[in-house]
């Protein structure tokens, strides 16, 4: 069985052309499409920031909704918090200057 997976995995490997392995790091564009106006492209930081921001403040408009089924608390995502989401998202990076 060893012997079979080996010589598996040797003929998978052996079908990937060498240089299709090697190929050099492309640039990444801006993180969802947001570009600056006056300044560099976001950071990692400037997107986590304002994830948080946006998550918090659409829990609190929009809570999670929570029902009983047979004795067990269900919770599940209002449907109105990922759009408030998405829109505080942007309210944040534009505040930002992006």
């Amino acid at each position: 069985m060893r012997n079979l997976l080996a010589v598996t995995a040797l003929l998978l490997l052996s079908a990937v052309p060498a240089h299709a392995q090697l190929q050099p790091v492309q640039p990444q564009q801006p993180i969802g499409g947001w570009t600056s106006r006056n300044g560099p492209e976001p950071r990692l930081g400037d997107t986590q920031d304002c994830r948080a921001e946006a998550q918090r403040q659409a829990t609190m408009r929009y809570p999670p909704q929570r029902t009983n089924n047979r004795g067990r608390e269900v919770t599940f995502e209002n449907p109105g918090q990922f759009p408030a989401e998405t829109s505080f998202f942007g309210e944040c990076m534009r505040r930002k200057g992006f």
